[in-house]
């Protein structure tokens, strides 16, 4: 039986942090990219935007570097939800207190569930950031 829990907690904790890094990754590079493009582009463009439009341009770069920043933090939400999720299969392949086990794993699965839920709603922010940097740079060009 501890062989199947250790098989499968492997297993779970190998996907999930495959997972977790790769969503993180694209959403700090899609940011960070974007944030990169804007400031290093030496175009008349971006010069008409810093003359007229600041304020837009200002925006684009805190929308960015918010969703850069929410990125990051879904990774460590995932890395935490991983430890407990981990924990939680160690905790089943443990036979020593059955009752004070199960009270522990069910704490640990429950902090795992916030954990992955935080990292849901930093990527689905992260994304939104990445749309309202966009927009309102689409918006300054837009009142040039």
């Amino acid at each position: 039986m501890k062989e199947i829990y250790h098989d499968r907690r492997n297993i779970d904790v190998e996907s999930t942090h495959q997972f977790s890094r790769n969503a993180a990754q694209s959403m700090i590079l899609i940011n960070g990219g974007a944030a990169t493009a804007l400031l290093a582009s030496n175009s008349q463009l971006v010069s008409a935007l810093l003359k007229n439009s600041k304020c837009w341009l200002a925006a684009s770069l805190a929308c960015f570097a918010t969703g850069l920043a929410l990125a990051t933090f879904m990774h460590w939400c995932e890395r935490e939800a991983l430890f407990r999720f981990s924990r939680d299969w160690q905790l089943k392949t443990d036979e020593d207190n059955p009752e004070l086990i199960q009270t522990e794993v069910q704490k640990q699965r429950e902090l795992g569930d916030k954990w992955h839920r935080f990292s849901k709603w930093s990527f689905f922010s992260s994304g939104l950031f990445f749309i309202f940097g966009c927009t309102s740079i689409a918006i300054a060009i837009f009142l040039l």
